[in-house]
């Protein structure tokens, strides 16, 4: 998965683009919920509506991981806040404020997951597509070419059907060349080398 995150940043949002400024926005953002929450009153007892920002900020960038990791801090700092600040809130007040927490990360993060893997197996079917589209224009053009220089040697144009297979062998050579360099899949998004398709490695 780390590696299908990194394919994902380039032309995303920036917190896709720059995972670091996105770890890095979300450390102040729950410095600020905490300062919130030592500051007291009703403002302490809204700091769970800010944490919510960082919860979705890591869940977008980092999928499921990063759902999950964010919104277990996001739930120890309210714990810990409910336990020594007396906020007197209760069970049922932290259940409330740390639940939807946890179920915007784990949900989020899978929904990103789940559409990046979506995206990887668009550009797999669109890479075989190509790859098709190749193989068949390699096959008309070879096809063709030998019957058109078949039919030039039955003639008796000696010269003329070397020439057609001369030809066809440049044709041919190029194409291939083509096809061996689009062996390796496209990345998702602009920022690292794409990864082989295994099912075209098993083919070659």
């Amino acid at each position: 998965m780390p590696t299908l995150v990194a394919g994902l940043r380039g032309t995303g949002p920036w917190f896709v683009e720059r995972p670091r400024m996105t770890l890095a926005t979300a450390a102040a953002l729950g410095l600020a919920a905490v300062a919130m929450m030592a500051s007291g009153g009703d403002l302490a007892l809204n700091a769970a509506l800010l944490l919510c920002l960082p919860v979705a900020l890591l869940a977008t960038t980092f999928g499921l991981r990063g759902g999950i990791g964010g919104s277990g801090v996001a739930a120890l700092l309210l714990t810990t806040w409910t336990a020594v600040g007396h906020t007197g809130i209760g069970p049922v007040g932290l259940v409330a404020r740390v639940g939807p927490l946890v179920l915007l990360g784990l949900l989020l993060g899978d929904a990103m997951d789940q559409l990046r893997r979506a995206e990887v197996a668009r550009l797999r079917l669109e890479e075989a597509e190509r790859r098709h589209r190749e193989a068949v224009q390699l096959n008309d053009t070879i096809v063709q070419s030998l019957s058109a220089a078949k039919w030039a040697l039955e003639a008796r144009d000696l010269d003329g059907g070397l020439a057609i297979v001369d030809e066809t062998l440049v044709q041919s050579n190029r194409l291939v060349s083509d096809l061996i360099r689009g062996a390796r899949l496209r990345p998702l998004w602009m920022g690292e080398a794409p990864a082989e398709d295994p099912s075209v490695r098993s083919d070659r």
